[in-house]
């Protein structure tokens, strides 16, 4: 396996990560309940014309716009009503010559009627209507098949579901949609330190903070996490885990041991595992992560550091998700602000990564003398500084993605 000679940085190692993901191709079907979010595998024929009758688009009376002709205020005529229709109901009557149903909206329009004259138009006079404007053909119907005729592609392929194509799937009785699989991504957080959030913590241990932040992003990122729990500074035990993490995922995430020192086996065992050219990442203070293909599946390796995990999980981890699960890149929550005070690139603790608050339409650095996970939490987004600048001042624009 070939490393690069100089560690490619945040910008460059998106890219790479990116270029070597594959969607995950695998379908399944599932109940229109548990459809949000995910991603259709096939095309969604209409079954029913959407509306799938003609129906009327306010109160008021369906007539015949030609008996209506010359109609105005100081010239009025009657008509007499035949029937009276609600949404949901269907009226038996013809609506001949200067004859009218009285129809609510959303209701069938009764045959022979081929306009609706709004109430506020109307009046009555001995039981029946006296009309005050005429109106023009089709006024205030909405047609069948108007928006969509029975037959056409309702939704596509790839369609991310929302709430609204949800609701139209339900407008026409489908019930079961086949979906992409969520990609399965494991964890493992790797460190001697390191102990379960419900168990006691001993002198000089921390807990398991990276595979709860990481879960987190997987989730809200379309995949599924599958937790392989914590590793010990044991080479063989580490590999042994990532290599049964392999059999069951599609992508491996591992926290912590990616670091040079005494104990950090990744790298070599990753070298081992992997079987084409793949990289180390630059990063703050002498961390660095590592990517790696093995047999087809990623691995991603990131500093055991909470915030450092953190970073890396937003800026490489997660373009990769949305590629798997072919989220579209439309669906990023992303936007331009207003950089609210000079920044020395160089001097950022974070490194490349700056946490941001956000209000109206700049963006607010935090505090430049934390690197921890409190501060990341609470940013609204951050921005990824660029490795060939210097300064970023004031009221410069910066591209800033959101949590």
């Amino acid at each position: 396996m070939n490393f690069f000679e100089t560690p490619p940085c945040y910008n460059e190692a998106d890219s790479y990560v990116y270029a070597a993901i594959k969607p995950v191709l695998r379908t399944e079907s599932v109940n229109l309940d548990a459809s949000l979010h995910r991603v259709l595998a096939e095309d969604i024929t209409a079954l029913k014309s959407i509306p799938p009758f003609s129906r009327a688009l306010k109160d008021g009376y369906a007539v015949k716009a030609k008996n209506t002709a010359g109609i105005f205020s100081d010239n009025p005529k009657i008509f007499e009503i035949i029937d009276y229709l609600y949404a949901g109901g269907v009226s038996k009557k013809y609506v001949s010559e200067n004859e009218c149903v009285s129809i609510t909206t959303g209701a069938k329009i009764p045959d022979g009627a081929d306009a609706v004259v709004e109430i506020e138009k109307t009046g009555i006079e001995n039981g029946r209507l006296c009309i005050y404007e005429s109106i023009g053909y089709g006024v205030n119907i909405e047609s069948e098949g108007q928006e969509i005729k029975k037959g056409k592609i309702l939704l596509k392929h790839g369609t991310l579901l929302n709430p609204s194509r949800i609701g139209l799937l339900a407008s026409q009785g489908i019930s079961n949609v086949k979906v992409f699989e969520k990609p399965k991504v494991a964890i493992i957080s790797n460190g001697e330190e390191l102990n379960g959030i419900d168990d006691i913590l001993k002198d000089g241990q921390i807990y398991d903070i990276n595979s709860y932040t990481v879960a987190s992003i997987i989730e809200e990122n379309g995949c599924l996490p599958l937790k392989f729990g914590i590793v010990g500074d044991n080479s063989s035990q580490i590999r042994y885990v990532i290599e049964e993490a392999l059999k069951v995922s599609d992508f491996v995430f591992i926290s912590g041991g990616s670091s040079k020192g005494d104990k950090d086996f990744l790298t070599e065992i990753l070298q081992k595992l992997g079987r084409i050219p793949s990289f180390k990442i630059k990063q703050s203070n002498g961390k660095s992560g590592i990517f790696v293909l093995s047999e087809g599946k990623p691995i991603l390796g990131t500093p055991g550091f909470p915030s450092s995990c953190l970073i890396n999980a937003y800026v490489l981890l997660v373009p990769a998700l949305r590629k798997m699960t072919q989220i579209p890149c439309i669906y990023n929550m992303n936007f331009t602000a207003k950089l609210s005070e000079n920044i020395d690139v160089s001097s950022n603790v974070t490194g490349r990564f700056l946490p941001v608050k956000i209000e109206g339409d700049r963006a607010f650095p935090l505090a430049s003398d934390n690197k921890g996970l409190v501060n990341i939490a609470k940013a609204d987004g951050y921005v990824i500084l660029d490795d060939g600048t210097a300064t970023i001042v004031e009221g410069a624009a910066v591209y800033v993605n959101l949590f």
